[in-house]
């Protein structure tokens, strides 16, 4: 028979652990969340590129649809960060 004692430090080490392992569910959960939409997003704007013509000259709206933003640095070097998070740069 356990003491009083022991089974409130079971108990606590118990409920612990389940507060724990939930926390990270619900991290867990919340990254698949982003991680779905992010490949819906990516899946609607390749659907889109299927559907249109072929570029055969710069396109402003095609350009503007990729780019999330730009960071100018005091040398003159321009970094464009697309939506995707890869990045490209240009000098002057």
């Amino acid at each position: 028979m356990q003491d009083q004692d022991e089974y409130e430090k079971k108990y606590t080490s118990l409920v612990n652990r389940f507060n724990t392992v939930e926390a990270r569910l619900k991290e867990v959960k919340t990254i698949i969340v982003d991680k779905q939409a992010r490949r819906d997003e990516v899946e609607y704007f390749i659907e889109t590129l299927e559907k249109q013509e072929m570029l055969v000259e710069f396109d402003k709206n095609v350009w503007i649809s990729m780019v999330d933003y730009l960071t100018i640095y005091n040398d003159g070097k321009i970094e464009f960060t697309f939506l995707d998070g890869s990045k490209s740069e240009a000098k002057r």
